[in-house]
């Protein structure tokens, strides 16, 4: 390949005079590079030639800096090894100059390159490296850097002669096991990021811990001291685990076997944690792509799936969270917080911790479906996650810094306030409660940051501002943050041109013509000159509606644009959501202002806490409700329900305790009234919101909900989504349940619309459509009993019986679809429409699921019920069948479920009444059985004696498979007993005759001789 001339600028006659007071940065500042600024390893040839070297470099340079931080070394080797690290700096920053050759004024650029030069040659020389007549440059010029590499190869192999004489556990030759790695490990040095090395002091070193909280974790106890609501639970967001570099929650869920909730979006990251957690029933691994909209929930679901209980309201939970993403982490973890649950320990990965913490910098989060990080340039990289800063302004005065990982990638973890209190070990304060960023935290932080930054892989793609710049004292907040945002700007528009560049024929389409008329707009101060104008005349109307216009113009575009994100944040930063709730509220009546109001809010509700405290939940409610005066009527309007509802979504959703202030201002309400103005996304939105309020056990809200027509609006939904968009069709069939108004519901159409949702197509997440046919059953079940006859002629048996067979080995799914079918066979009193129904179920072939459920041991209580429901009319056709069989083998293997053996007896007692059909011999031994072990309930000594009776009394005298008279005697005091239990004359003298023929037949006399003689289980012994 060939070079930049300016490498051979650089060697020739070039002065190599003093910069002056201005310094030439490296990369260079985006407000001083000329348009045509592009980087060499932008261009395939030359970028793979640096890079090379960079690896290079970057290799030696990993035990150079665990050598001088974490081993103890002699002074005289550390000193040695200090000037092989400030050599490899200098190496950096040439590989730097050539990268962005193109991005100086070329006078500029040949004396800063000249100087590079020389000095990197002469540290060379001084390390006995480099022959005194070698130039650096030259060689690079002569040979593409084949010498260069050479000279790293020869340097590479004297520092691991130093790695091998040290007895420390260094970072850069990775743990060869587990446990290695899980060891909490702190530096005894920080190699400061202007190539200084400072002494750590004792009480300074647990703060750069590595894994701080598996020494601090066992120690810590609650405010309290209170047991946990739930056991300790570990939440790892990003859980995917490297070989030989465990992160705290791994160490914590391997080692010390915390219960957890491991979520990976990678299917063969997520198969890889399955594998390893396969006997661990405490671990639940979900592969799903969440987003900070969803995480929550998920995560919650899981837990309850586990516990069947939820993490409390503004409880402490999980013990520890980690997130590490790389994708708008901190919209994790402020969508974590905005939910009420506090982690008592919080691990945050920070790719921007070269950041200063009074600078915040966080990405939003874009959706990105199977994202493989391994195969992602490190410039994507950099534009994810967030900063110091941005974590702290989140998290505010409830936590404090415990640690801060010395090394790279750095993880920050946190440990909320009233924990730490009892923590008798340095901690560092977040900032002052409602102020900015303390002092301490600006100073810890600038101890900390070390030239491990330098050669961080992320940032040779992606950061455009150099550290040092960042570092620097001299220059102030505003400038460095000025710098980001041109960088920001500046990137965007790079990265862009090359999309534009392959459609540059096309014409472009409107939507693009007037987002750049925007964006236009927004550089001449447009944001600035609308929140001046709002703020001075806050009582026009015209003015405020122009203002909500234009804020809503501004932030109009797709949350991935970069742009888009950076104009959203700027509005909030201005006071944005402040203006547009406050021309919310005064101006109610004035209906296209509220519709801009709405629009413009929705682009900023993102800002969850920010907006909520600003007055959005109620703006946006008030805009929905219809209004009281009779001079002002407001229907459903699409152009105010739409961008409400999305404002609601993001600002309620997460938060119960938002949700409930909600409820009480006519959320409820609302939703109900716009429900069919909305588009089939939003009535998806609609329907969850209308569905989380149903089950937060608000005091009356099923109530308001029937009252403000919430059910036919979720009736209206489902009819809308049918036949494949299961979600809304779920979360509607659980709202329906959750409604106390039956018959409401019922004259709704709630029925027939169950049923068209329990058989729509099957198509998409099979998942989603078991979870729907749950929700569905279960529904059936609770509207169908008082109409039953209704749900019959909607076809309700036949669906519940086809989703039955659709999902055989589903537990959950068969318990209530057999609830949901005895409910329907069961009905009112009508004799003759029951025995209607339940004829209709088994000629549907109801008898086949029930009765290999019963044989395969699943759900078996709700089958055995259902069963006995149908052999009440159907008893002769479920003999045919094998029902007694099956009934035993359910009955043997549940023998302590007194729910299964109560449902059994009865359908038993049915199926012994069938004339010409005798009961299994094992069914017999059953009803014993049952008889021996519940010989206190009620039901089953009632429903067993009866199936006994009814069998043995037959006139061809009945099948009686207990043949040795140990059992018959055991028969007999079991039946005696039970005669207690009878509610019915005939079946107590029928059973007292039964007893006194056992007696007279039996071959030993005396029942309770045979009992005391030995102690036998009777049915084991027949």
């Amino acid at each position: 390949m060939r070079w930049p001339l300016a490498v051979l600028c650089a060697t020739r006659g070039v002065s190599s005079s003093a910069l002056g007071a201005t310094r030439v940065w490296c990369p260079p500042l985006p407000d001083e590079r000329p348009s045509e600024c592009g980087r060499q390893s932008g261009r395939e040839s030359q970028g793979t030639a640096v890079r090379s070297l960079y690896d290079e470099v970057a290799k030696v340079w990993a035990h150079v800096s665990d050598l001088l931080e974490l081993a103890e070394r002699p002074e005289e080797e550390l000193e040695q090894l200090l000037a092989v690290s400030q050599f490899l700096r200098k190496v950096q920053q040439l590989l730097c100059f050539i990268n962005y050759t193109n991005c100086y004024e070329p006078q500029e650029y040949h004396e800063a390159m000249s100087q590079q030069c020389w000095s990197v040659t002469d540290s060379c020389f001084q390390l006995g490296l480099c022959r005194e007549e070698i130039n650096i440059c030259e060689t690079l010029a002569a040979d593409a850097g084949k010498s260069l590499g050479l000279i790293f190869k020869q340097l590479e192999l004297q520092v691991l002669e130093h790695v091998k004489r040290s007895a420390a556990q260094l970072s850069a030759s990775k743990f060869p096991t587990a446990n290695a790695s899980c060891v909490p490990r702190s530096p005894s040095r920080i190699l400061g990021f202007n190539g200084s090395l400072q002494i750590l002091q004792a009480q300074e070193r647990p703060l750069f811990t590595r894994h701080r909280v598996l020494q601090v974790a066992r120690s810590v106890r609650g405010p309290n001291d209170e047991g946990p609501a739930l056991p300790w639970y570990v939440v790892n967001l990003g859980a995917s685990v490297m070989d030989g570099c465990l992160d705290s929650a791994s160490c914590l869920v391997e080692q010390e076997k915390y219960a957890a909730v491991l979520l990976e979006c990678q299917e063969d990251l997520a198969n890889e944690l399955r594998e390893l957690h396969a006997d661990r029933p405490n671990v639940q691994v979900l592969n799903q792509c969440l987003s900070p909209s969803s995480w929550v929930t998920a995560v919650v679901s899981a837990v309850w799936n586990r516990e069947r209980r939820l993490p409390p309201p503004r409880s402490f939970f999980p013990f520890f969270l980690k997130i590490d993403v790389d994708n708008g982490d901190c919209d994790f973890l402020a969508a974590w917080l905005d939910a009420g649950l506090r982690p008592v320990f919080l691990d945050l990965e920070l790719i921007h911790s070269y950041v200063p913490p009074e600078i915040q910098v966080s990405f939003p989060y874009v959706h990105l479906g199977q994202w493989d990080f391994t195969e992602s340039r490190a410039d994507d990289v950099i534009a994810r996650g967030c900063s110091l800063g941005a974590a702290a302004h989140i998290l505010g005065d409830e936590y404090v810094l415990l640690s801060w990982s010395y090394d790279k990638d750095v993880n920050a973890q946190f440990l909320h306030v009233d924990w730490a209190q009892q923590l008798q070990q340095p901690v560092v304060r977040l900032r002052d409660a409602g102020d900015v960023t303390t002092p301490s935290l600006g100073r810890f932080w600038r101890r900390a940051v070390s030239l491990r930054e330098a050669w961080d892989d992320h940032n040779w793609h992606g950061l455009e501002l150099p550290l040092e710049f960042l570092l620097s004292e001299e220059i102030s907040l505003e400038r460095k943050s000025l710098a980001g945002d041109l960088f920001e700007h500046t990137r965007s528009w790079w990265v862009g041109v090359e999309l534009d560049a392959t459609a540059a024929t096309a014409a472009p389409s409107l939507a693009a013509v007037v987002q750049r008329l925007w964006r236009s707009a927004a550089e001449e101060g447009a944001l600035e000159a609308a929140l001046g104008d709002m703020a001075k005349q806050v009582d026009d109307p015209q003015v405020q509606q122009l203002g909500c216009f234009v804020l809503a113009g501004l932030t109009a575009g797709e949350e991935e644009d970069v742009l888009v994100a950076e104009q959203r944040h700027r509005a909030v930063k201005a006071g944005a959501l402040e203006a547009l709730c406050g021309a919310g509220r005064r101006f109610p009546d004035e209906v296209v202002l509220q519709r801009q109001c709405l629009l413009a809010l929705s682009h900023l509700a993102h800002h969850r806490t920010r907006a909520a405290e600003a007055g959005a939940i109620n703006v946006a409610l008030a805009a929905l409700l219809p209004r009281e005066s009779p001079q002002h009527p407001r229907r459903a309007d699409a152009a105010l329900a739409e961008p409400g509802v999305r404002i609601l979504q993001q600002l309620v959703e997460l938060s119960p305790e938002r949700r409930v202030r909600a409820i009480e201002a006519g959320l409820i309400e609302a939703l109900a009234l716009n429900m069919a103005v909305l588009s089939a996304d939003l009535q998806e939105v609609a329907v969850d919101l209308l569905a989380s309020s149903l089950s937060d056990g608000w005091p009356g809200a099923d109530e308001r909900a029937t009252q403000a027509g919430a059910l036919e609006a979720l009736v209206f939904a489902m009819r809308g989504a049918l036949p494949g968009r299961f979600r809304v069709l779920r979360r509607a069939a659980t709202a329906l349940g959750l409604v106390g108004a039956v018959d409401r519901s019922v004259e709704a159409g709630a029925l027939e619309a169950l049923v068209d949702a329990l058989t729509a197509t099957k198509r998409g997440d099979v998942a989603e459509h078991r979870a729907l046919q749950f929700h569905c059953c279960s529904a059936l079940g609770l509207l169908g009993r008082p109409w039953a006859e209704r749900a019959t002629e909607a076809g309700a048996l036949e669906a519940l019986i086809e989703a039955m067979r659709d999902a055989p080995g589903d537990p959950e799914l068969l318990q209530v679809a057999f609830g949901a079918l005895g409910v329907l066979c069961a009905g009112s009193n009508d004799t003759d429409s029951r025995v209607g129904r339940a004829e209709r179920a088994v000629q549907a072939g109801a008898l086949d699921p029930l009765l290999t459920a019963l044989a395969s041991k699943t759900a078996t209580a709700a089958a055995a019920g259902a069963l006995g429901v149908l052999c009440c009319s159907c008893a002769a056709r479920a003999a045919e069948a094998g029902a007694s069989s099956a009934l035993a083998v359910a009955m043997r293997h549940g023998p302590q479920d007194l729910t299964l053996q109560q449902r059994a007896c009865g359908a038993l007692g049915r199926l012994a009444d069938v004339d010409g059909a005798d009961l299994e011999a094992e069914a017999v031994k059953a009803l014993v059985e049952a008889l021996r072990l519940h010989s206190a309930d009620q039901q089953v000594q009632e429903y067993a004696s009866y199936a006994l009776w009814k069998q043995l009394r037959k006139e061809h005298g009945g099948a009686w498979p207990l043949d040795l008279p140990r059992a018959q005697a055991q028969v007999i005091e079991l039946l005696e007993a039970s005669l207690a239990f009878y509610r019915g004359k005939e079946q107590h003298e029928g059973v007292a005759q039964l007893i006194k023929q056992l007696r007279e037949g039996c071959v030993i006399p005396d029942a309770q001789t045979v009992l005391n003689a030995e102690e036998v289980d009777p049915v084991a012994d027949a």
